[in-house]
């Protein structure tokens, strides 16, 4: 049975700082007593953190059949009539993704994973305790999910299994056989990238620049191709779209940037969108940083919301940013199935609804807790500090 479980935060509120300071006085006051015997501490308990009610992921197979999850540990799903909540784990989960309507799986903390067949949800065995932060289709058509720690699982007969774990940044002499060169920049996931954040068809990306592409490099052994990436600053990629079309796939940064993928001659590589000038193009909230993007293709427009509570939009070629929400609150997500049906959620549970004309608030059944006044875990789950 699927028991309710409450997730506490592990970060350190700042209100209780002070009372570390005093206590660390105290104990080196009572090193410092006259009494041989040592003085005595009175040790007073922290209070338990609030518990955190945050949408951090929206999919769906259309538009009556809608799945959200969050924290603690819960799944919406709407039917095109009524809003229900499955409560799945203590955990917090942060990402769900599926190929259809009885083929859902959602990923968390802690390394839950679990998979939904139209009917029930089952737990599956992800082969990792790290933080896991997406899942969904990546470059070669399998399943991965991705998190913490340079974890990457792919699905393959029936289990989650790790896959080659070297990248090459840059290749060894074509001359020189593989096995007989050091590659001169050769980086193991678990040593040269902390975090990996999303998943699509063609990039499996992270921060500091990370992008894993397929290799299509037969010569040489490694499973992954280090992708080329116009912003090498330290972003974070916190977001793709997911399509089969290479120029339909966008990665949005923490400094507020979109990159699109685009085939060149040296194969493809993500660049940030220009006008006829060559002059960078933003969205209307540069510099806020980017929390998720979806793409209405039928239109050619991008979604983009912020961390800021804000909802902006612009051209699949970056031409027209258009701010169309804003609020003190911070989004998450953002997907919808048309320019009409569009939802977007995040912090404190809040979900709204794009009809075309108008951004509503939807009433769902979120679990009933305290709501602390500013968020303790950004999108993927990590602590802010």
């Amino acid at each position: 049975m699927i028991k309710t479980h409450r997730f506490y935060c592990t970060s350190l509120p700042r209100h209780l700082l002070p009372l570390l300071i005093v206590g660390a006085m105290a104990l080196a006051l009572s090193g410092c007593s006259d009494d041989e015997t040592g003085g005595s501490v009175t040790q007073i308990p922290f209070p338990e953190p609030d518990d955190i009610t945050w949408v951090f992921s929206i999919w769906g197979s259309g538009a009556d059949d809608v799945f959200m999850v969050g924290n603690p540990g819960f799944v919406l799903h709407y039917d095109g009539t009524d809003w229900t909540r499955t409560d799945l784990t203590e955990e917090t989960l942060t990402s769900v993704w599926g190929t259809a309507a009885n083929d859902v799986y959602v990923c968390g903390h802690h390394g839950v994973l679990f998979h939904y067949d139209g009917a029930n949800w089952s737990s599956q065995d992800s082969g990792t305790e790290e933080n896991l932060y997406d899942i969904g289709e990546g470059p070669y058509g399998d399943l991965y999910t991705v998190g913490y720690a340079a974890t990457l699982k792919k699905r393959s007969d029936g289990s989650w299994v790790s896959t080659q774990r070297q990248a090459y940044r840059e290749y060894p002499d074509p001359d020189d056989e593989p096995e007989d060169l050091a590659p001169a920049d050769t980086l193991n996931f678990w040593d040269g990238i902390e975090t990996l954040t999303v998943v699509s068809p063609y990039v499996i990306g992270g921060n500091a620049a990370v992008a894993l592409m397929e290799n299509n490099t037969t010569e040489f052994s490694h499973e992954w191709a280090w992708g080329e990436v116009e912003d090498q600053y330290f972003s974070l990629f916190t977001a793709s779209t997911n399509s089969a079309v290479v120029e339909d796939n966008y990665l949005a940064t923490a400094t507020g940037k979109v990159l699109r993928l685009t085939t060149t001659f040296d194969g493809l590589q993500l660049v940030q969108l220009r006008n006829e000038q060559s002059i960078p193009n933003y969205p209307a909230t540069y510099p806020s940083p980017l929390t998720d993007l979806w793409l209405d293709a039928d239109n050619d427009v991008l979604y983009m919301t912020t961390s800021y509570g804000q909802i902006t939009i612009m051209n699949q070629d970056g031409s027209f940013p258009e701010t169309l929400f804003a609020d003190s609150g911070y989004l998450s997500t953002i997907w919808g199935t048309s320019g009409t049906n569009i939802y977007a959620a995040g912090y404190g549970g809040v979900v709204l609804h794009y009809d075309g004309s108008d951004w509503t608030s939807v009433d769902v059944p979120l679990p009933e807790q305290a709501v602390k006044a500013s968020p303790a875990h950004d999108k993927f789950g990590r602590p802010l500090r």
